[in-house]
């Protein structure tokens, strides 16, 4: 039988309100070969003392307390100290159903389902096709609808740790989407599950509502265009993705932060995806203004995904 340990990686920093919840949900697993580390990221409220009172009575639970460092750290001390087969990510007000560990199959280098979406007043069920891919898995994925978050997927240990597969520390925010890219990079197999056992929980002042900076968004979309021309080679189909995803990028952030002031029209970034990415085309379209251009790529959007539908596995 089929029984490889599970490595839980959390990290946990101010949750006290919200941490016995996801531990609970831990401890009621159907599938019990497991281990839960814990990184107590440089808490002040009663966070560390809550991880170590869990750990005193579940030999599985285990503590790491570190200074203050961001979510990106405490995962990668967590991948550090992994001894499982597979990795699982679970962020600390999140919870997950009895059902979460066994519902996936452990057989595959990444396995992802659907979750839960839950704001305390209302549930809404995420659930993808049951589907399985043996080749071709960084182009499967990237012409996928997933969400790029690490939870709710389980990751083969050794393709992490003999690829020094990391979270960037540089980042507060996207670092999921950067690892995944390059994670993916070295898989020869994923399989989607039709079930959803992974309950995100909504709150209000999460970082996805928050506004960041014009130079922390570019930064992480330089890291994001770097890692995917590193997944793959020169190629047709390369050239045309990078194209779509410097015309999102470009439109994205005319809606986002207004690109026709001045100030935001001219970063550096904005003219390196125009002058390396775009075809001659879309610079002339460029050339009637941003707020043109914007809509431009909102028009072909449809197109866009007609075009990306056609190479992808979920149809």
């Amino acid at each position: 039988m089929n029984n490889p340990l599970i490595s839980i990686i959390i990290p946990a920093y101010n949750v006290e309100q919200c941490l016995t919840a996801c531990l609970s949900s831990i401890e009621q697993q159907t599938y019990q070969n497991f281990e839960v580390i814990l990184i107590d990221d440089g808490s002040i409220d009663s966070t560390g003392a809550m991880c170590d009172t869990v750990a005193t009575k579940d030999e599985r639970f285990k503590v790491i307390h570190q200074k203050n460092q961001g979510v990106s750290a405490a995962r990668n001390k967590g991948i550090e100290l992994a001894k499982g087969e597979y990795i699982a990510f679970i962020d600390s007000d999140d919870k997950i159903t009895p059902e979460y560990l066994s519902s996936f199959s452990l057989r595959n280098d990444i396995e992802i389902q659907g979750h839960i979406l839950s704001d305390g007043k209302r549930k809404k069920v995420v659930k993808f096709d049951k589907v399985d891919v043996q080749n071709d898995v960084a182009k499967a994925f990237c012409l996928s609808s997933f969400n790029s978050a690490v939870w709710g997927k389980l990751f083969r240990t050794s393709i992490i740790k003999e690829n020094k597969v990391l979270f960037p520390v540089n980042l507060c925010f996207s670092e999921d989407t950067i690892f995944l890219l390059h994670y993916v990079r070295f898989c020869k197999s994923l399989s989607v599950s039709a079930t959803a056992e992974y309950v995100y929980i909504k709150r209000e002042g999460s970082l996805t509502d928050k506004k960041y900076p014009i130079s922390d968004m570019m930064l992480k979309e330089k890291m994001i265009i770097n890692a995917y021309k590193q997944l793959f080679p020169e190629s047709k189909f390369r050239k045309d993705f990078l194209r779509e995803k410097s015309l999102n990028i470009i439109s994205k952030y005319y809606f986002y932060y207004d690109f026709g002031k001045k100030e935001y029209s001219n970063t550096e970034f904005l003219k390196y995806l125009s002058q390396t990415y775009l075809n001659k085309f879309d610079k002339f379209m460029l050339l009637f203004g941003m707020s043109f251009f914007a809509y431009y790529v909102r028009w072909r959007h449809r197109i866009k995904v007609r075009i990306l539908t056609k190479f992808s596995p979920w149809k």
